[in-house]
């Protein structure tokens, strides 16, 4: 791992002697994915037996002074290198002045043919076809004169041969009828029986399975099992290299306000003040690296990146924790970056099988691994360093081609990647580091199991060969003790701020409006905004995302919809309408309510407030990034949120923002105790670990869309 050598107070200094951080986890001792192979072929010469210089292709044949194919020595008065034929003359006599079928004399051809006339009994006055004897033919074929190729009998042709006997060309079946019954009068396509085989063919469309049709024709969409559409192949367009690449969010007027955040690191050798990186150059030697924050306009490293990118190159376990927008991503791929530029024995790993990557990296929705990939794409082009994404909801074929072209960093979603592993494309034989990021979400809401599935896998390497992070804006008590099980005990815990707390730039407003009034306010409060306003209004159910995106449209408002029944090509798609101002107003469920980096996103609209306080932080994250102010607005329906009341004035409060007198007091009548929410920073060490609750008793959100 890289380390700055001339900091004064040694942590870093060389982490084998048990400086820094403490020691690191024996991960540098990895070994290194063998080669693709060694070139034991280059194609320049012939394969053995053959002649490279130019000879005969075949071992035996030899060639005379005069030109000819025959034995050594023999000679030909004709000179014909066709073997056997005149000049320029006839080819059966060899004389010159007439063509071999004017020959007077019915000698041999030199080819090994009679005279002029019939080749089956050799004699001249008529052809073969009018021979008057069944003898066979001197070309060594079988059967009879002129007639039938199945029986033998002159006077009719296969086609009207009387007998179903079968064929002498070795064939089947019976006359001129029914291939699939044998009898005469119809043909096997108007065939009443349904035998030989054909039992289950269906005589329709293979796809809608009707008839009248054929499956090329086919105008319905092909249907499962189940007998719902199957979603169509998509294959995702490759990145383009063009100046949206390395857009970004700019930094907004409160991003010095970061460095007056508190951030606190816990854990076993931890320095009492801790190291951190104050440039980006201090921190990267890469020309990669550097000329890429340069291109997106990011000159300065947050509080997390100053802490969380010293603790990744200093080789320790983390689990580290930061608002909303603070630029968490950046803090694990640009060391892992680093690290693998600074591998001299890195291989281009093409056409491996399985592939083996340094790296893989995790995450709970499809468009979140889309975004991480965008970033290490940006940071590694050019370099041996090649990246690749599997997600769901795309063709399976194109994403293993990908992969065969060689990978060192793999970002994905559970499904996929547990799906690959079974299929051996890839395997974690080679591991380095183990990124789960929205860790929080990873671990609880029916991903648990698939993670513990993962961490089970036979190629994964033990903890304490293998570097792990995790990173989130929250990470409650019990999510904390869970995620412990697959870090090392003496891994470190990172926070900036209040650990769970909201991004203190966005502006949080509270309205109590009941179910049936929503749509009218949602088009009041859209009205009085800025046409071009970027917007992303969260709701609960998919069909409530739909019908709303509808109700929005009808009134003139450019709005799309995104969630997890969505196909993929959709989905994609929806996000870049909102980021090019297409469709500037985006309805979404929780499948776009953690991590998105989409920049000018003026307000978040809660139209359904989520069911824990975690999920509320992170949508309303999307706005007030890098310091940039945000706004959100939440609808309050007294009958159906009041337990989360609490939680909700706890949040505002922490950000030093007025709560609504009438909010305080559902808050005393409400009650809201599940383990989750703000916990200040603190670190849950110790204790038992118990996932009692975690991983089963909540559903899966279908919104986040691990289907393959």
């Amino acid at each position: 791992m890289p380390h700055d050598s001339s900091s004064s107070s040694g942590f870093f200094d060389d982490a084998s002697s048990g400086g820094g951080w403490g020691d690191p986890s024996p991960s540098e001792t990895k070994h290194k994915p063998k080669s693709y192979g060694s070139k034991q072929d280059s194609g320049d010469t012939w394969p053995s037996g053959g002649d490279d210089d130019g000879g005969s292709w075949a071992e035996n044949t030899t060639t005379t002074e005069s030109g000819t194919w025959g034995s050594p020595g023999e000679s030909n008065d004709r000179g014909s290198s066709r073997g056997g034929g005149g000049g320029k003359g006839c080819f059966k006599c060899g004389e010159d002045g007439h063509m071999s079928r004017e020959c007077p004399t019915g000698g041999g051809s030199s080819r090994g043919g009679g005279g002029k006339g019939c080749f089956k009994c050799g004699e001249d006055g008529h052809m073969s076809r009018e021979c008057p004897t069944g003898g066979g033919s001197p070309r060594g074929g079988g059967g009879g004169g002129r007639g039938c190729f199945k029986c033998g009998e002159d006077g009719h042709m296969s086609r009207d041969c009387p007998s179903g006997g079968g064929s002498p060309r070795g064939g089947g079946g019976g006359g001129k009828g029914c291939f699939k019954c044998g009898e005469d009068g119809h043909m096997s396509r108007d065939c009443p029986q349904e035998g030989d085989g054909n039992e289950n063919r269906s005589k329709g469309c293979h796809k809608c399975n009707k008839e009248g049709h054929m499956a090329r024709d086919c105008t319905e969409p092909s249907l499962d099992a189940d007998g719902n559409p199957r979603p169509p192949i998509y294959k995702p367009p490759d990145i383009e290299e063009d100046d949206t690449l390395f857009d970004s969010i700019s930094t907004g007027i409160n991003f010095d306000r970061f460095d007056s955040i508190p951030c606190n690191v816990s854990g076993q050798d931890v320095p009492k003040e801790p190291e951190r990186y104050e440039t980006f150059e201090e921190a990267f030697t890469s020309e990669t690296i550097l000329n890429g924050l340069k291109q997106t306009k990011i000159l300065k490293p947050t509080p997390i990146q100053k802490y969380g990118m010293r603790i990744v190159m200093a080789g320790r376990d983390l689990m580290a924790c930061a608002q909303t927008g603070s630029g968490k991503t950046l803090a694990f791929i640009l060391p892992i970056l680093q690290d693998l530029f600074n591998d001299k024995s890195l291989q281009t790993n093409y056409g491996q099988t399985p592939q083996t990557p340094s790296a893989v990296i995790v995450t709970p929705t499809r468009e979140l691994a889309v975004q991480i990939y965008r970033e290490l794409y940006k940071y590694s082009k050019g370099s041996i360093v090649k990246s690749q994404i599997i997600y769901g909801g795309t063709s399976v074929g194109h994403q293993r081609a990908k992969l065969s072209e060689g990978v060192h960093i793999l970002v994905g979603t559970v499904g996929r990647i547990l799906d690959f592993l079974d299929r051996d494309v890839f395997n974690f034989s080679n591991l380095k580091y183990f990124v789960l990021d929205e860790a929080d979400r990873m671990i609880d809401q029916g991903f648990l199991p698939d993670v513990r599935k993962m961490m089970a896998h036979p190629t994964m390497p033990p903890k304490e060969a293998r570097q792990t992070l995790m990173f989130s804006a929250t990470f409650a008590e019990e999510i904390q003790r869970v995620a412990g099980e697959f870090l090392v005990p003496n891994y470190l815990f990172l926070t900036v701020g209040i650990l769970g707390a909201a991004n203190s730039d966005v502006e949080q407003n509270i309205i109590k409006v009941d179910k049936f009034s929503k749509r009218e306010k949602l088009a009041e409060i859209l009205k009085s905004s800025d046409d071009n306003d970027k917007t992303m209004v969260f709701v609960e159910a998919k069909k409530t995302a739909d019908f709303l995106a509808s109700f929005l449209s009808q009134n003139s408002f450019k709005a799309t919809s995104i969630h997890g029944d969505r196909f993929q090509f959709q989905r994609e798609k929806a996000l870049a309408d909102l980021k090019s101002g297409k469709f500037p107003i985006l309805v979404a469920t929780s499948v776009a309510a953690r991590g998105l980096d989409i920049a000018d996103v003026r307000h978040v609209i809660n139209y359904d407030l989520p069911k824990d306080i975690d999920d509320y932080v992170h949508r309303i994250g999307r706005t007030g990034r890098v310091g940039n102010k945000g706004k959100a607005t939440s609808f309050y329906d007294p009958d159906a949120d009041k337990a989360l009341a609490s939680k909700i004035v706890e949040v505002i409060e922490s950000a030093s923002q007025p709560v609504p007198e009438w909010l305080k007091q559902d808050s005393s009548e409400g009650s809201y105790d599940n383990g989750f929410g703000l916990g200040g920073s603190v670190d849950y060490r110790g204790g038992k670990a118990s996932s009692e609750g975690l991983g089963s008793s909540k559903q899966q959100d279908n919104a986040d869309d691990e289907e393959w």
